[in-house]
């Protein structure tokens, strides 16, 4: 059983080298707490491997052999999402893997229920999360206010963001914004300037106009286009439901909220006041990404 002289929320971090897509022998790491010590031999457990070296990652459920007294191995039982974007194991290479797990829920992680992406170095924290993956289309010059969970404290100074499809010559913006005590999108952090998305379907990264700190916790990620475009998703169905929470039913999940702009130029200090911006229900989520400096 999980060990009840634990704190819910300590980190759980160990290491491994082993590759293919099976069992991972685990090897503790000075500082932090076994999954053997965290778990004990029967209970299971929410894990995020990690494999900087090859931009790999693997989020899932897993449990300990009934063995790993002397071997310290995890099973990887079921997977819910990964780099390839597909909820099959990675087949590992043999490099050294971070394994992260957390006590008692995926909460606990640190990485919260968001997966990071390792690309060129950069560590990109995406959300919300979901293990499948779709597409949006966006209206021009309106405001997407997209929930987002601060894992861990620390410096973030760029986004990330996927475009399918494009129209000739469109441009984009994405701002962060703190939270208001309502729980919607409050005052405007940090903004980039112009990103040029005529490139069409592809991968885009911009820096922010100043590095933010910022704590654990929620903000919205928030984006404009002077197009319509077509962005990277989680879909409906896999998205775990924000603390925007549920329609007046409490049957829609609530995924993200939208206003309109006259200009897309500039984004607005603060937020639109609640009740003003509509709520999107029971739609696919643009996934967007802060880049920790």
């Amino acid at each position: 059983m999980a060990n009840p002289l634990l704190p819910v929320g300590v980190m759980v971090k160990e290491t491994s080298v082993t590759s293919g897509v099976g069992n991972l022998v685990l090897v503790n790491v000075t500082g932090f707490v076994s999954c053997l010590l965290a778990f004990g031999l029967d209970s299971g457990f929410y894990y995020m491997i990690r494999d900087e070296t090859a931009n790999t990652w693997e989020y899932g459920w897993g449990h300990l052999l009934t063995d790993s007294p002397t071997t310290n191995t995890l099973v990887r039982d079921a997977v819910f999402s990964n780099s390839s974007q597909n909820t099959s194991k990675i087949n590992f290479a043999g490099n050294t893997k971070d394994v992260y797990t957390g006590k008692g829920d995926y909460a606990s992680l640190g990485f919260s229920k968001y997966p990071s992406v390792f690309t060129n170095g950069s560590k990109t924290i995406l959300s919300p999360f979901g293990n499948e993956y779709g597409t949006q289309a966006v209206t021009a010059d309106r405001l997407y206010h997209i929930p987002w969970i601060c894992p861990h404290p620390g410096p973030y100074d760029a986004v990330r963001f996927e475009v399918t499809s494009a129209a000739t010559g469109p441009n984009a913006r994405i701002g962060v914004y703190d939270l208001t005590d309502d729980g919607g999108p409050g005052a405007l952090l940090a903004t980039t300037g112009d990103i040029d998305i005529s490139a069409g379907a592809g991968t885009f990264t911009d820096s922010l106009s100043a590095s933010l700190y910022l704590e654990e916790g929620p903000y919205f990620l928030s984006f404009v286009a002077d197009a319509v475009c077509t962005l990277r998703t989680y879909t409906n169905d896999s998205v775990l439901c924000s603390w925007l929470g549920a329609d007046n039913d409490e049957v829609l999940v609530s995924q993200y909220l939208y206003e309109a702009l006259t200009s897309w130029t500039e984004l607005p200090a603060t937020a639109a006041v609640a009740g003003s911006q509509t709520i999107a229900s029971n739609t696919n989520t643009p996934i967007i990404g802060l880049t920790v400096a």
